[in-house]
């Protein structure tokens, strides 16, 4: 266990389009030096964040972060508390630093038949009732449909992992999970946790860490997990079982940071908690979160699939081709600069995600939702204006990126789409919380 308020071990990650790979070896103690990550960014130069990540001696830990482009500070925070308007450059560093990437496990066998979730038929919405209504979940959540992606994009699977992950994400616009994208050869989900990537259909990520969760959907056989858990040479010796509502889950203890048990999968050496319920594996650092997640799937509490704003956006972003995107019941870019257009009305959900109009047209997809249908005519004239009339939040006017196919509603729901291309636009534009999802 690292003292309190020392630094983690410096790691410098370089990455092509998004995906990130770690550069070097890092060091097993820890150093003042801040780690840096650098990561692609759809709309020019490259998006630098650089970030430290401080140890506290409950194992929780601070982080500081900063935004650059070019020689230009975007947006400097510093604190161990997630403001949901900037949830996803701080979840992204953070996963990246390993504060949310420190859970692997699997149950003993499969679970029985989830009434709650089981009663969803619709992928995503089954995705999102396996994710509790609590806390911050609701605040950050991207889902990719790995092959609904595939099939727009008319790619089949490369053998090699990083390789066909980088060519998914540059032509479809997808935005790999920390599972499936960990850094290394091989496969490390398969290798710590008996998943193989390329089994992974879907998957969601929600909630800030450390308590964020994971839910992946696909190929997920007990059996295989069982035996990779216990054959894993660095953290079999933590394996423990656990039982929540009559249901077991694998669990390695700890919450702590262990920076000397450090694995592509647990970058910061957290054991992590995972449970299997075929075909869905729900994962995440702390016990808690695999277990209220385990309560939604069971349907005994609420989960994201009963929060009608956030559903209504999802759907509006699927039924416009949408496989892959970010939904969050709250606002993202509140009080931004436009550059002249007036800010949408206060919103309550959103929805933004990649489609193809056909394998090499890509289109952005924005679904906004008010409280009632009189209030989204309203707005669909204000999208319209920032698409075309605004400015980023670096000055760059949205016309260079993006050009308006239609605004339209569907009941409460303002829904635009916005040819580009540039795929992972979506990603950028909620990383940088920009204007062009700025509200009043």
């Amino acid at each position: 266990m690292m003292p309190e308020g020392s630094a983690v071990a410096t790691i410098t990650y370089t990455g092509r389009g998004g995906i990130l790979y770690p550069v070097g070896t890092p060091t097993e103690r820890g150093t003042a030096s801040p780690a840096v990550v650098h990561g692609h960014s759809e709309m020019g130069p490259d998006l630098h964040i650089r970030a430290s990540l401080l140890v506290t001696k409950s194992g929780r830990y601070s982080l500081t972060q900063e935004g650059v482009r070019g020689p230009r500070v975007l947006r400097a925070r510093s604190s161990s508390h997630y403001c949901p308007a900037v949830r996803l450059a701080r979840v992204m560093a953070a996963a990246l630093l390993a504060a949310v990437v420190g859970a692997a496990a699997g149950t003993l066998g499969p679970f029985a038949a989830a009434p709650g979730a089981g009663a969803v038929r619709d992928p995503w919405r089954s995705l999102l009732a396996r994710v509790p209504a609590s806390g911050t979940f609701a605040d950050f959540v991207i889902v990719n449909d790995y092959a609904a992606a595939r099939a727009a994009a008319d790619l089949t699977r490369h053998p090699d992992r990083i390789h066909d992950l980088l060519v998914l994400e540059k032509t479809a616009g997808v935005a790999p999970s920390a599972l499936v994208a960990a850094p290394g050869s091989g496969d490390p989900l398969a290798e710590e946790l008996g998943i193989r990537t390329r089994d992974v259909e879907r998957d969601v990520v929600a909630g800030d860490p450390p308590g964020q969760l994971t839910i992946l959907e696909g190929s997920i056989d007990p059996a295989h997990v069982r035996r990779a858990v216990r054959g894993d040479g660095s953290f079999s010796d933590r394996l423990a079982t656990a039982r929540h509502a009559g249901k077991r889950y694998y669990t390695w203890g700890s919450e702590r940071v262990d920076p000397l048990r450090r694995t592509p999968l647990r970058p910061l050496g957290i054991g992590g908690n995972l449970a299997v319920d075929p075909p869905y594996a729900a994962w995440s650092n702390l016990a808690a979160t695999v277990e209220a997640s385990i309560d939604a799937a069971a349907g005994t509490v609420p989960s994201l699939a009963d929060d009608r704003d956030l559903v209504a956006v999802a759907d509006a972003l699927q039924a416009r081709g949408g496989y892959a995107g970010f939904l969050a019941a709250h606002e993202v870019a509140p009080g931004v600069a436009t550059g002249g257009p007036t800010p949408l009305a206060p919103y309550d959900a959103i929805a933004i995600g990649p489609s193809l109009e056909d394998a090499d047209t890509p289109v952005l997809v924005v679904a906004l939702a008010y409280p009632d249908a009189a209030t989204a005519r309203s707005q669909a004239g204000r999208l319209r204006a920032l698409a075309e009339d605004g400015t980023t939040v670096t000055g760059d006017r949205w016309s260079e990126f993006v050009t308006v196919d239609d605004v339209t509603t569907d009941g409460r729901v303002v829904v635009g789409r916005l040819r580009t291309e540039r795929p992972r636009l979506w990603f950028d534009v909620v990383l940088r919380r920009d204007s062009l999802l700025a509200s009043a």
